[in-house]
């Protein structure tokens, strides 16, 4: 079983949360969003990180929520947290990254995450 390296971060791109209005202004905010895992009780760590935001309805704040891995069929590993699973592969190619497709009830498409040993 491929495992991920414990107490380091994996980071992923930025990401956008973007609502157009009144005429194409922007209402929303870019997110980088970072994975610790821990070796002995299997919690993740997940941090949203807000890098930038002009919002109208409100101020977001960087969030900090645990979740749950286990090691999965085909050497994949999965994260649950909230709604949401996500099922990913370890891939190591003198940089380490985990891949992952994204699921939650309310997706009305499968997304996919990427992230990076930081």
């Amino acid at each position: 079983m491929t495992k991920p390296h414990f107490e380091q971060e994996y980071e992923s791109g930025a990401q956008a949360i973007v609502d157009w209005v009144a005429g194409g202004n922007f209402n929303g905010y870019i997110l980088k969003k970072t994975l610790i895992f821990k070796e002995y009780s299997n919690d993740v760590v997940i941090r949203n990180c807000i890098l930038h935001q002009d919002r109208y309805d409100g101020e977001e704040s960087d969030t900090k929520i645990m979740g749950k891995y286990e090691f999965t069929d085909k050497d994949t590993i999965t994260v649950k947290y909230n709604d949401f699973e996500m099922r990913g592969k370890i891939l190591n190619n003198k940089v380490e990254y985990i891949v992952f497709s994204v699921y939650h009830p309310l997706l009305k498409t499968d997304t996919t995450e990427v992230y990076q040993l930081k």
